[in-house]
């Protein structure tokens, strides 16, 4: 099984409280992409899931160990970000089998 919480303070008494919270976290995120129809960053998904006291590097590890357990895809699409450099974007399949279609898919919800 991969790490939800990457233990880079060796917080060991709290290691089970903090990968609980992880996966919460990914499976809000996960829920939030699946109803969007374009790609989106991780600084769209932070502002439109998560109060202020949530940490975008948060949502980044989040998006990452998403990414890694295939389950979201990086798209090569770039957006503005909130620091004025370009961001990139990800995107969830519909479903498993389509995870080699992600850019048809992408280009569908482009022209509509």
């Amino acid at each position: 099984m991969n790490p939800r919480y990457h233990d880079t303070t060796n917080e060991s008494a709290n290691l089970d409280k903090y990968e609980s919270k992880a996966e919460k976290q990914e499976d809000v995120i996960l829920r939030f992409m699946r109803s969007q129809k374009s790609g989106v960053s991780p600084e769209d998904v932070h502002k439109a899931v998560f109060a202020d006291d949530t940490p975008l590097t948060s949502v980044r590890r989040a998006m990452t160990n998403l990414t890694r357990d295939g389950l979201i895809i990086k798209t090569d699409k770039k957006k503005d970000g909130i620091y004025g450099r370009p961001v990139g974007t990800w995107i969830a399949p519909m479903k498993p089998t389509q995870l080699g279609l992600w850019e048809s898919i992408e280009s569908e919800f482009e022209e509509s």
